[in-house]
């Protein structure tokens, strides 16, 4: 996140840190808490999206149709939320 920001000059990206449905191990969960948290103490906009518990209904136990529409459904409030739409 610091290097898009300052190689793009940009302050003021905000970021979403996504997480799931393929890995939501509460190790990974707290890595990427203390990346945003790193981030926003620097200055920078970040933000959890929580994608845990979309199905995996794909191949190799990827998301699908199905797994890809219910990540949209759920992505779309949390962004909304932070963008202020």
């Amino acid at each position: 996140m610091s290097n898009v920001t300052r190689l793009y000059s940009e302050p003021n990206i905000q970021f979403f840190v996504a997480q799931g449905p393929m890995n939501d191990s509460p190790q990974l969960y707290n890595c990427l808490q203390a990346a945003i948290t790193q981030h926003t103490a620097a200055g920078g906009l970040a933000s959890f999206l929580d994608m845990r518990g979309a199905p995996t209904d794909g191949c190799g136990g990827h998301p699908g149709i199905q797994g890809h529409q219910v990540m949209a459904d759920m992505a779309q409030p949390q962004i909304a939320k932070v963008m202020g739409w």
